[in-house]
């Protein structure tokens, strides 16, 4: 690995050198911070160290104040390191959605790789894939069939690469494995820029090569309590070696396609963790089938072969916030299940509100103990199931309301009302809906909440109506109050 001599050591400071992790945006490709925070985050704890059966450390990154300014969401990251026998080194990333709203991102392993001069090092598996270019300024160029030389300042990234990709210079070669990465970067700042750099020692440039096992082009997205694994593996092999594997590989026609790279099924993943004695999963045959000179030589192999312990792969336990976060989660979805199908369905009068001009009201009552605007946002959601003709009819009612969710929780009240265009309904043009959503909050007012608050209502949008996916408009509502007294 390349750890330049006058990289800088403390907090905020990126390491210019080693493995640094980009998340949850890669480069400036969003509106984050370029590369995320990570990379230079002072927050990174020490989750478990182990020496057995190979050394190992676990690191974990969890959402906080300071992040939170960065990027919005709440996440959990568990980065473990593994020296691995045989000249080899795995690295993994975890990244689990801890909060109750999905969360997208792109990310990279930021390696940097020695070499001797980067002008006598050449990278293979490139061959036929698309690539970006930003120092040429191309996009959605096409590699052509020789290995990519490193000439200069290079910064491309490659699209759906194959899980193998090798560096070479002279006769040594470093094959990187990856798991769950679809995409792949090769850089060097190259001369000119590198003077710019005070974290770069003179003509260190020369010294390097960074390849990035990347997921960039398409984005990685999460839903709550899910979580994403990517890893790779660096070893160290006579450049002869890694040349065959790669000719042998391309002629195979084995490339990953990009939906296998980013799905990083748990069996790649374990093997991951327990690499053979070559430092990467074994291989399997296409058709199925070895021949019997081939089964004969595997036994011959296995027999004269010391049996060597597998190192035990990491596993992060959930801890029981995490299990108590996916259990909420699960209850949510249900919820919203719930309302989608029953909204618009229950025939419910709310007290106070015939005086708005004889309406009753179709709708779903949902109350939850921390009475948060989650409500709110899961009641739009149901929102765009479509409203049920025949709930009018089963009333008898003169006026529909086409669904409407009201929410009760012990520290405020959520409503969104859908109201059809005026020719569809025969009482919404008496009605003014900023005034109407006004009537319900002081009609729930001394029942479902503390009756001595005295709080007056809080609107979003300041009441307005605003345009419906179904032709018509809704009108929402939050309003604040003291908890719920329980008898």
């Amino acid at each position: 690995m390349f750890v330049s001599s006058k990289t800088v050591f403390g907090d905020g400071k990126a390491i210019r050198g080693g493995v640094p992790v980009c998340f949850p945006q890669f480069a400036a490709r969003g509106a984050y911070q370029k590369h995320g925070f990570c990379r230079n985050s002072a927050e990174w704890t020490v989750v478990r160290t182990s020496t057995e059966p190979y050394p190992c450390v676990v690191l974990g990154l969890t959402d906080s104040p300071a992040t939170k300014e960065l990027w919005p969401f709440a996440f959990k990251l568990r980065y473990s390191v593994t020296l691995d026998s045989d000249a080899s080194l795995s690295m993994s990333l975890a990244v689990m959605n801890s909060g109750d709203q999905p969360i997208e991102f792109t990310t990279a392993l930021h390696t940097y790789l020695a070499c001797a001069d980067m002008g006598g090092v050449t990278v293979h598996g490139l061959s036929g894939l698309k690539y970006d270019d930003s120092v040429a300024g191309v996009e959605a160029a096409v590699q052509d069939g020789a290995p990519l030389a490193l000439k200069g300042e290079v910064d491309r990234i490659y699209w759906e690469t194959p899980r193998s990709l090798y560096v070479v210079e002279g006769e040594r070669s470093i094959r990187m494995l990856k798991m769950g990465f679809p995409d792949a970067v090769v850089w060097n700042i190259g001369e000119a820029k590198a003077s710019t750099l005070a974290d770069l020692g003179s003509d260190e440039w020369k010294n390097y090569i960074c390849l990035e096992a990347a997921a960039i082009g398409k984005p990685v997205v999460l839903v709550p309590s899910a979580s994403w694994n990517g890893g790779q593996t660096l070893t160290v092999m006579p450049a002869k070696t890694a040349l065959a594997e790669c000719e042998k590989a391309a002629a195979e026609g084995s490339k990953a396609s990009a939906s296998e790279a980013a799905a990083a099924p748990p069996k790649v993943a374990k093997e991951a963790a327990m690499p053979n004695e070559k430092g990467a999963p074994a291989a399997e045959k296409k058709d199925g089938k070895p021949s019997p000179e081939e089964i004969e030589k595997m036994k011959a192999e296995k027999a004269a072969k010391p049996k060597e312990e597998k190192p035990k792969e990491v596993k992060v336990e959930p801890s029981a916030d995490d299990k108590a976060a996916k259990e909420a989660a699960k209850a949510k979805e249900k919820l919203l299940k719930t309302v989608i199908k029953e909204g618009g369905k229950k025939g419910v009068e709310i007290e106070g509100a015939a005086e708005m001009g004889g309406l009753d009201f179709f709708c779903t009552t949902i109350e939850s103990p921390e009475g948060d605007q989650a409500l709110l946002l899961t009641a739009m959601q149901a929102m765009n199931a479509d409203p049920d003709p025949l709930a009018e009819e089963r009333k008898g009612c003169s006026g529909f309301v086409g669904k409407m969710i009201f929410s009760a929780g012990t520290a405020q009240l959520a409503i969104v009302a859908y109201v059809p265009k005026p020719e569809s309904n025969k009482s919404s043009s008496k009605v003014d809906v900023t005034a109407w959503i006004q009537a319900v909050c002081a009609a729930v007012d001394g029942t479902v909440t503390n009756p001595k608050s005295d709080a007056p209502p809080q609107f979003i949008n300041e009441g307005k109506p605003f345009e419906c996916p179904h032709g018509g408009h809704f009108a929402e509502a939050v309003r604040a109050s003291a908890p719920r007294e329980i008898a």
